[in-house]
């Protein structure tokens, strides 16, 4: 809703004042999308544009585009998720896996 537009607008006044937003910008950005559920396709492109800008990405990021996922029912998006994790270095944990085995 209008909270999730708020962040976006703020997120692109900040890119056009020249400030390269940082990891944890984009990963608020994220979280921003699974709290308002259902803004799956906006989380991936946050995503795609940390990749594309070089931002580094970490565990949270990838824990957050997790939860949206699972929230959304994109099964197969979750698992290619844990398989760009472990590629990125980065391991899942019990609590990734608990989630989606619940899910």
């Amino acid at each position: 809703g209008g909270q999730l537009e708020a962040a976006f607008k703020m997120f692109e006044t900040m890119k056009e004042n020249n400030f390269v937003p940082s990891t944890k910008a984009y990963n608020a950005l994220v979280r921003a999308c699974d709290v308002c559920k259902g803004e799956w396709n906006r989380a991936w492109k946050v995503f795609q544009e940390m990749k594309d800008k070089g931002t580094p990405i970490d565990f949270s990021t990838y824990t957050s585009l997790i939860n949206v996922g699972l929230n959304q029912l994109e099964y197969d998006k979750v698992l290619k998720l844990f398989k760009m994790m472990n590629e990125d270095g980065l391991k899942p944990n019990r609590n990734n896996y608990n989630s989606v085995i619940s899910a």
